[in-house]
């Protein structure tokens, strides 16, 4: 482990620790690595020909930028579960131990990424989109690339050290991507109204003249205008026997209250309890 600085040379087989700060490294293959603060990063052994044969890059912690460069040749990024590929463009590359997940985000033209384990099936991202292959939610193939979110991308931009030209075209492609809509809309079908007869009702019934009978005659009931109690007990009174039985009934109190009735006045008497009978027997 040796501390470098700028202008220093990186020999093939080396790992790059960053604690603080970024770093940008140019490879003699023309590829621009930016490694962000916390990351971990390896750079491979080439063949003894020195002619390009692998993975640039080794990602085994946190997250890099890459740039590929004019020719033909593809970049490839390796963390330990996916591989990523960029060919004449440039993509955000991360990796979380913690979680075993990779991501990949094209910042320019088209990125690819794939389980490094199974490579037959790999995931196209578009710039402005991103991916992941997360091992711990048991999945071997990518997720489909959607848009990034500009709020999580831009930190990450600035973490990486990039210039305000490169932050720039990377924000711009992300929200392009994010406004993109649908080439054309669904042709949705016109209904006509529904009918008054067929239109669905959450009461129990329809309303009837019954039905405004009982709420007239339980509104009554609430305020006091019948009285239930009487009702049911004499149903077929008319009001002027309703007021007899009344008169009666308070005549009948008076008389059974009164204590001071003769009874040397016998005939009396029984004459004011026959009246008394007949008016319960019309009762």
């Amino acid at each position: 482990m040796a501390d470098i600085g700028k202008n220093s040379v990186v020999e093939c087989g080396s790992w790059i620790s960053v604690e603080s700060g970024w770093v940008q490294i140019r490879h003699r293959d023309g590829y621009q690595i930016n490694i962000s603060p916390g990351s971990f990063v390896g750079l491979p052994e080439y063949n003894m020909d020195g002619k390009f044969s692998g993975d640039a890059v080794l990602l085994f912690r946190g997250q890099v930028f890459v740039r590929a460069g004019g020719g033909e040749r593809e970049l490839k990024v390796i963390t330990p579960n996916a591989r990523i590929r960029v060919v004449n463009g440039s993509a955000v590359v991360l990796f979380s131990s913690e979680h075993e997940e990779s991501q990949v985000i094209a910042t320019e033209r088209l990125a690819y990424i794939e389980n490094r384990f199974e490579p037959s099936k790999k995931m196209t991202v578009a710039e402005g989109q991103a991916s992941n292959l997360n091992f711990k939610l048991l999945r071997v193939v990518p997720s489909p690339a959607r848009a990034v979110s500009l709020a999580s991308l831009k930190p990450k931009l600035h973490e990486l050290g990039l210039d305000e030209h490169e932050r720039s075209n990377a924000l711009d492609v992300a929200k392009e991507q994010q406004d993109r809509k649908l080439a054309a809309l669904p042709v949705l079908e016109k209904k006509s109204p529904p009918d008054d007869s067929t239109r669905v009702s959450y009461e129990r019934h329809r309303s009837t003249e019954v039905d405004e009978k009982l709420n007239t005659h339980l509104t009554r009931k609430l305020t006091g205008e019948v009285s239930a109690g009487e009702e049911m007990l004499s149903p077929g009174l008319t009001s002027h026997k309703r007021g007899r039985s009344k008169a009666s009934k308070v005549e009948i109190e008076e008389v059974s209250g009164a204590g001071s009735i003769s009874s040397a006045d016998g005939s009396e008497k029984k004459k004011i309890l026959n009246e008394l009978r007949n008016l319960k027997e019309e009762i």
